[in-house]
């Protein structure tokens, strides 16, 4: 064979691979969804935020399981504020519950006490499960739950109020520490109401400045919560 023969055949075989590599690519391109599912062996893609998001609508259980930020409770309050909605022909006693799971080390004072608003103002009954740690803002909304569920794993903190604050002048000063003894106060009260913490301790608790931990016992003493969801079986 000649020398021009077998250069010729070479830059023919170059061009079908070009050829056959933009075919490909063309083909790549032009991928349906459907054809795509087909070569990813039928496997349709899951979707996992909507899938949670969709369950948690069906079954009304929502989860609270981060810092108390306007980002973290706000979808827990428009769907309580939906699920209302929802019920608003149906007879109290014939509602399902919303169950709100609570792992959560606090957060924002004034976050935490619109989603507090929102149960309270709940006609369909809400229901606090404790999972984890209560701790801060998240003890008080836990608290304002119609039905508090606790477990004896749980972590409960209580401490007095926190916040920082960029106020330069003395006036100001004063005026912001008026507002946080009537928050302080507000709180303090809140939990007097729905347990049999006695005043004495809470006060010696809060003027100590020291985190309070309460223990599964502490939490059965002062009837914190109204059901228990792991007891061993005896």
């Amino acid at each position: 064979m000649s020398k021009e023969l077998e250069n010729n055949i070479e830059q023919e075989e170059v061009i079908s691979n070009e050829n056959i590599e933009e075919n490909v690519d063309e083909e790549q391109i032009d991928l349906t969804s459907e054809q795509l599912q087909a070569l990813l062996g039928g496997e349709e893609y899951i979707d996992m935020a909507a899938m949670l998001e969709s369950e948690m609508v069906v079954n009304r259980t929502l989860y609270l399981n981060q810092e108390i930020t306007l980002d973290t409770i706000n979808y827990i309050i428009q769907l309580i504020h939906k699920f209302n909605r929802d019920d608003y022909d149906v007879p109290f006693e014939e509602r399902i519950p919303i169950v709100i799971y609570i792992d959560s080390v606090g957060g924002e004072i004034y976050r935490g006490l619109s989603l507090c608003s929102a149960i309270e103002s709940s006609d369909t009954p809400v229901i606090g499960v404790l999972q984890g740690s209560c701790m801060s803002m998240a003890l008080i909304i836990w608290q304002s739950c119609h039905v508090r569920y606790a477990s004896r794993f749980s972590n409960v903190l209580y401490h007095t109020l926190r916040a920082g604050s960029d106020i330069e002048t003395l006036p100001e000063m004063k005026n912001k520490i008026k507002h946080y003894e009537y928050l302080q106060k507000m709180l303090d009260d809140y939990i007097l109401e729905k347990t049999e913490i006695p005043k004495k301790k809470l006060k010696k608790k809060r003027e100590s400045n020291l985190d309070w931990f309460l223990t599964f016992s502490d939490l059965t003493k002062y009837k914190m919560y109204d059901y228990v969801i792991d007891l061993p079986n005896k």
